[in-house]
């Protein structure tokens, strides 16, 4: 069995309708805020979010 972007997928039969255009609307709403250049991680993979402008107004500790 091989998954794609976590949805269990199998070689005798293929996904449900809804749940391929699940993943179709997903990777079009990732194009469309990140881009075509970049690359959507695997779901093995660590991703860390911080908004544009939120990383300035982290503060170290104990300030």
């Amino acid at each position: 069995m091989n998954s794609f972007l976590g949805i269990p997928t199998t070689s005798s039969s293929s996904a449900p309708a809804e749940l391929l255009s699940a993943v179709v609307c997903c990777l079009e709403l990732w194009r469309a805020c990140a881009g075509s250049s970049m690359w959507l991680p695997e779901k093995v993979n660590g991703v860390v979010y911080c908004p544009q402008g939120h990383l300035e107004q982290l503060q170290p500790a104990g300030d």
